[in-house]
């Protein structure tokens, strides 16, 4: 995270920022050697063009969420974290 400026916080889902295309994830590697690539939970390396996203960065399937504070259950995003956050100015 140090090295790609990501360590203060996740990115949260207004700001255009995301793993570096140029570095590849641990999907990218794996898929070079064959094998299927399957990603299911939070995805915190970026979503806001879709080159960011789970799919286009080497896994085959993604089921999750491109944001935190997502309850399970009902897939809705928790307000109060959400709140909170502009209250830290995170």
């Amino acid at each position: 995270q140090i090295h790609t400026g990501l360590q203060h916080f996740v990115i949260r889902p207004a700001q255009p920022n995301g793993l570096p295309l140029s570095l590849p994830t641990l999907a990218d590697c794996l898929k070079k050697q064959r094998y299927s690539t399957h990603i299911i939970g939070k995805w915190h390396l970026g979503f806001f063009k879709k080159s960011y996203t789970p799919i286009h960065r080497g896994f085959d399937s993604f089921y999750g969420y491109f944001v935190g504070a997502v309850d399970y259950f009902t897939h809705m995003r928790n307000v109060t974290i959400s709140y909170i956050n502009k209250q830290l100015k995170c």
